[in-house]
């Protein structure tokens, strides 16, 4: 399947950042760990309003 057009992960894909997903403890929702391109962890268990600010902001500074 493919990602969603304008998606948080489209935009990582693009960028050449990875998600990982993790089972909290106990069950519960995922939490989602971005990582640059070099691995470092740039956003842990962040909203889709922060995921989408933080690549607001890695465009504006690619322009």
């Amino acid at each position: 399947m493919a990602t969603p057009f304008n998606s948080p992960n489209w935009h990582w894909e693009r960028l050449g950042y990875t998600v990982d997903r993790f089972r909290r403890r106990g069950g519960g929702r995922l939490i989602r760990i971005v990582r640059d391109p070099h691995g470092r962890v740039v956003l842990h268990d962040a909203s889709y309003e922060e995921e989408m600010a933080y690549i607001s902001s890695l465009n504006d500074d690619a322009a």
